[in-house]
This record gives C-alpha cells, sequence and structure tokens, in this order.
C-alpha cells in the first residue's frame, strides 16, 4: 500500500519540476531564469527544514492544547502533531491564492521568440540536400 501511495505522490510531483522551469524560462528574461529556478530550489530545501522544526515545537505542545503536569519527558506525554496539518495547510492555502490570478499563458514578449537560427538550420539542410 506504501509503495502505491509512495508512485502516486511521484506521478504528481514529476511534472511540477518540468513544467516550471519551462514556464519560467518562456516567461522571464534569459539572465533571470536562475536567479528564479534558485529561488525556486531553496524553497524546495528549506521548506522541509522548517516544517522539521515547527513538527519539534508542536510536539512540546499537549495534544489537547491545555494546561497540564505532565511534561515533554514524561511517558504518557503527547505533543500536539496534528497542529503542524492544520497551520501548514492554511499557509498553503493563503500562498495559493494569488496563483488563481495567473493566467494559464503569458502575452509573448516582443523579441523573445525571433527565430534568429533558423536561417542556419535551412543552409544545412539545403547544403546536405545539394550532397544527396
Amino acid at each position: 500500500m506504501i509503495f502505491f501511495g509512495m508512485m502516486l505522490q511521484g506521478f504528481g510531483k514529476s511534472p511540477r519540476y518540468s513544467f516550471t522551469v519551462t514556464y519560467i524560462d518562456n516567461n522571464t528574461g534569459r539572465t533571470n531564469t536562475g536567479f528564479y529556478m534558485g529561488i525556486i530550489i531553496a524553497c524546495a530545501i528549506f521548506g522541509p527544514t522548517l516544517a522539521f522544526a515547527l513538527g519539534g515545537v508542536f510536539s512540546r505542545m499537549f495534544v489537547t492544547l491545555e494546561e497540564t503536569t505532565l511534561t515533554p519527558k514524561h511517558p504518557r506525554w503527547i505533543g500536539a502533531w496534528w497542529l503542524g496539518y492544520i497551520v501548514c495547510g492554511v499557509l498553503a492555502l493563503l500562498a495559493s491564492l494569488p496563483l488563481m490570478w495567473f493566467p494559464r499563458r503569458l502575452p509573448p514578449r516582443p523579441g523573445r521568440h525571433d527565430n534568429k537560427g533558423d536561417h542556419v538550420i535551412k543552409e544545412k539542410h539545403d547544403q546536405l540536400g545539394a550532397l544527396g
């Protein structure tokens, strides 16, 4: 069961990276693509680190969020493990709100697709045709 869950997760996550690079490359300047990809990769690296740190903070709170005489070192202590799901879920929803106003396609920038290299390909094709 875990194998199929991980496989489904892989199918869902794999297009995200390839489509992200393509979207950013097509809609930013050539010199800015690396900068924006660096930001995205930094978020991918530091996101789980932040979540792990928040899990440590939430595990020091009692599961019911009420005052108790138990301490985190007590064997009957249960941390507020569920609080991370709520906090991260709300943050994800808030972060996704601006994405709803992104267009499916950005209008093409003038000069982005100028096809400067097409004449070289045509010349090589003509040369190969002359040889055959």
